[in-house]
């Protein structure tokens, strides 16, 4: 009786210090963590790695003795409600984030749209400047080819005036009264051509005689 007193009492001296010396190498490697790290998305992943690391460097740890398996168990039980702590502050911060994400991804389209419409307006500005540009162009050129053709036209006009004034003064010269006279009608005709040319400014046509 007393040897089974005595063997009873070393087996339970035995799990105690097993059970201890199991609790400290569990608290050992489980410092190493760093809890707050996995308060993120994902972060819950992350955890489970960290853990099931520490099961498997524990299991594989020697001298552990007769408590092994139900310091392991305890430990897991204790540790459940931070993973589950960590497994919904995982879930909720990952929502989060999409919808972060999405609003950002909405502002960016956002954004975009309103650059499209500003490069749209711009070129379309671009557009009306450049053909009110090809407008103003069009109309000076129009305008100095009219304003060379008046000029022309005056020119020839004045010069066949001076011949016919010409050709009257030898006429007169050479005693040709009459035939004089009737220059003088084609005479005026083209003076009034002139005139007419230089206050119009238009183009004025060439009269040959």
């Amino acid at each position: 009786e007393r040897i089974k007193d005595e063997y009873d009492g070393k087996c339970s001296e035995n799990a105690v210090q097993s059970q201890t010396h199991c609790a400290a190498l569990l608290q050992q490697l489980w410092s190493k963590l760093d809890h707050e790290s996995f308060m993120r998305p994902g972060g819950y992943t992350d955890y489970r790695v960290q853990v099931d690391s520490i099961i498997q460097t524990y299991k594989g740890t020697p001298g552990k003795g007769v408590q092994a398996d139900q310091a392991l168990e305890i430990f897991v039980k204790e540790k459940s409600d931070l993973g589950a702590s960590i497994l919904s502050a995982d879930k909720n911060l990952t929502e989060q984030e999409r919808r972060v994400k999405e609003e950002e991804a909405r502002a960016e389209m956002e954004r975009f749209k309103a650059e499209v419409a500003k490069r749209e307006q711009e070129d379309m500005m671009k557009r009306l400047e450049d053909t009110e540009k090809a407008h103003r162009e069009n109309e000076r050129q129009l305008m100095e080819r009219m304003e060379r053709e008046r000029k022309a036209a005056l020119e020839e006009n004045q010069r066949v005036l001076d011949q016919r004034l010409k050709e009257q003064r030898a006429l007169m010269q050479e005693g040709f009264e009459s035939r004089s006279k009737m220059m003088e009608a084609q005479i005026q005709s083209l003076r009034q051509e002139v005139a007419a040319s230089k206050n119009s400014g238009g183009g004025g046509g060439c009269v040959l005689l």
